[in-house]
């Protein structure tokens, strides 16, 4: 789950808590407050009451003195008094005043039960018995609920603007570290010309910082590896000319003669009748011509056959014709930009490499009938595809499992020119395998600015 989620569910939960909270304090303190309230009126009553009661015989003669002590009680919020005759039937009954009923939920939650005391009247009060009087807690409730339904009405509105305010405030704080992540992302694909703007709190800054100067420090070792693994390639490429030009100039004309000599020494042998000399010369003559065989084999994998006379276009049409004689059934098909050719050493050869591995891997493992040989050239950058209609790959090539040499030479030689080389299956609706090599135009020397997120 996001950071921002998080931050804002823990900040909903903690108003959430909060809300329950003060919603059960405001429970407690209401039912505390409706019992004392409704304690106090019953002792004002009764005190109303029994004081009129002991002025009664002193005060009045008049029998329906009592009788108004009822209507005293009319329009009270919280009591409700009751005349009571000697058979037990009231004789007069109090109107309560009514303020609006709370609801139903809200009053069995405050839980206050009404409260009835019987006062009882001396003889002289007859024919009545007693005042009843008795609490009525429904209109305390009823303010205690406004005043807990205006409450709980602010504190909606306050929960809300404070969740609003808290999302912006985090998105505003997290902003520094999305562009922190998405640099992450970019250097995690090999370009290490991010940079992250250094601004927020010190802590994002410092990190933004931090973040800058190790994205400076790769890029400056991806330059330097690129610059060491170019000359190590130029090296090879050097020592592979100079063991080309050892095996051709040395070796070539010492084989070249020991054949002559051997078919001298051949013909004097059988002129002289010497046919077991001559047969056992023949074989030095077969070992030989073998051996001058293989030479020239690995003089064409040491150095490609004209790449630097005929230039790469040619010397791809040349290997592409080497692959075709000896396989008619596989038509190979070659498309070389005319500005893609023109390139220096390095990216001939590296190409040319990448095309001579991709095309005998697809000619011997691919089972393909078609092969297409494309270099492009595509802004500041070299394309080059080999693809096949064959079987395809029975698992994908990553650099986890990429460990056959000729793949592995392959991605050596592109990344050593700041490129990068892909093996995998056709997504084109065609089945068979495509290897795409980009091979950037600009040496490893050059360095493009920064780019800040």
């Amino acid at each position: 789950m996001p950071l921002r989620i998080q931050l804002i569910f823990a900040m909903v939960a903690a108003l959430l808590i909060s809300l329950v909270l003060v919603g059960t304090l405001a429970w407690w303190n209401a039912a505390r407050s409706v019992n004392t309230e409704m304690h106090a009126a019953m002792d004002a009553a009764e005190r109303v009451v029994r004081t009129t009661i002991a002025q009664l015989p002193a005060t009045s003669d008049d029998p329906l003195y009592i009788e108004r002590l009822i209507p005293a009680f009319d329009g009270n919020r919280h009591i409700k008094a009751v005349l009571v005759k000697s058979d037990g039937l009231a004789a007069a009954t109090s109107a309560m005043a009514s303020t609006g009923a709370p609801p139903s939920w809200f009053t069995r939650a405050v839980g206050v039960a009404p409260e009835i005391r019987d006062i009882p009247l001396p003889p002289e009060a007859a024919p009545y018995r007693a005042v009843t009087l008795q609490t009525d807690p429904r209109n305390e409730i009823g303010e205690v609920w406004a005043r807990v339904r205006d409450d709980s009405l602010i504190m909606a509105v306050f929960c809300l603007a404070t969740v609003l305010l808290g999302r912006w405030i985090v998105g505003h704080a997290l902003s520094p570290l999305e562009k922190l992540s998405r640099g992450i992302a970019i250097i995690g694909t090999g370009n290490y010309a991010a940079r992250v703007q250094s601004h927020g709190p010190p802590e994002i800054s410092e990190l933004a910082d931090s973040f800058n100067t190790m994205a400076e420090h790769l890029g400056t070792l991806e330059s330097k590896n690129h610059r060491l693994t170019g000359q190590l390639l130029t090296i090879q490429e050097e020592e592979r000319t100079d063991l080309a030009r050892d095996l051709h100039d040395e070796v070539g004309p010492f084989l070249f003669a020991v054949n002559v000599d051997a078919a001298a020494i051949a013909r004097d042998a059988e002129a002289k009748g010497l046919s077991e000399i001559a047969t056992q010369v023949r074989s030095i003559q077969e070992s030989v011509t073998h051996m001058q065989r293989h030479v020239r084999a690995i003089l064409r994998r040491l150095r490609p056959a004209g790449l630097q006379d005929v230039g790469l276009e040619q010397a791809v049409s040349n290997l592409a014709a080497f692959w075709q004689q000896r396989h008619a059934e596989t038509a190979i098909r070659v498309h070389v930009a005319p500005g893609a050719a023109d390139i220096n050493e390095a990216h001939s050869a590296a190409i040319y490499r990448v095309i001579q591995e991709s095309l005998s891997n697809a000619v011997r493992h691919g089972q393909s009938r078609g092969i297409d040989i494309t270099v492009a050239d595509i802004g500041d950058d070299i394309v080059v595809e080999v693809a096949d209609d064959g079987v395809g790959l029975a698992r994908p090539v990553t650099d986890a499992v990429s460990n056959t040499f000729g793949i592995v030479g392959m991605k050596e030689r592109v990344a050593g020119l700041g490129g990068r080389l892909t093996v995998a299956n056709r997504t084109d609706g065609c089945s068979g395998a495509i290897v795409t090599a980009r091979l950037p135009r600009q040496t490893a020397e050059d360095i493009s600015e920064p780019a800040a997120l």
